[in-house]
């Protein structure tokens, strides 16, 4: 990673929007910290750092239940 550069993260790497960021970003001259909740093997994309986020809960804590 370049200190001289912009550094950008993307939550949500894998999702659709996220794998159609990555390529654009890695292409300008930002370093890209990509984040997943599973784990990536080193990206073969120039200026990608893969990070995994913590997992804590089910995904749905604070939304109602739609089922009530």
């Amino acid at each position: 990673m370049n200190p001289t550069s912009a550094r950008v993260g993307v939550i949500g790497a894998t999702s659709l929007v996220g794998r159609a960021l990555l390529p654009m970003l890695s292409a300008g001259a930002a370093d890209v910290i990509a984040y997943s909740r599973n784990l990536h093997p080193p990206s073969s994309l120039p200026n990608v750092l893969w990070r995994t986020l913590p997992q804590t809960g089910t995904g749905n804590q604070g939304c109602p239940d739609p089922s009530t």
